[in-house]
């Protein structure tokens, strides 16, 4: 549909457009001090929270210290935010949704409990998933882990 000029320029002009944008970008820029080429991964995750990221650091290093390797994931909305711990604990740890409340609970359950929960609220009262009760080991900000 394009004149063989007009096909020849498009591509250039958008190029040089989208440029600012691709280079320069305020959270994840490709060039300068801050740029996702020299910055390290776990802070280039918590650029738009920093302020989670030492408590999700904290929740990390007493999971990885404790011999378990089935972290049950307790969520409350849709703002919760789980890649970092998948992140931080290098993908050693198998994480799976437990008491889950929306359409998705019917299409699977942990056959067995896990041997912790990480809670993204940490002022609920209990925790028990298929009758093992849980209690409450840490508390880092928004998150909480139970044995």
């Amino acid at each position: 549909f394009l004149s063989r000029a007009t096909a020849a320029v498009l591509p250039i002009l958008l190029l040089i457009q989208v440029t600012p944008f691709l280079f320069y970008n305020g959270m994840r820029p490709a060039l300068g001090p801050q740029s996702v080429f020299t910055r390290d991964r776990v802070d280039q995750i918590f650029v738009t929270r920093p302020e989670l990221q030492a408590s999700y650091r904290t929740i990390s290093s007493a999971l990885l210290s404790r011999d378990c390797g089935r972290v049950g994931l307790m969520m409350y909305d849709g703002d919760t935010w789980e890649y970092p711990l998948w992140v931080l604990t290098e993908d050693r740890l198998t994480f799976e949704h437990i008491l889950v409340q929306n359409q998705s609970a019917a299409s699977k359950s942990p056959s067995t409990p896990p041997c912790l929960v990480v809670t993204m609220e940490p002022m609920i009262p209990s925790v028990e998933v298929q009758g093992r009760v849980y209690r409450k080991v840490l508390v880092s900000g928004p998150l909480a882990l139970w044995q």
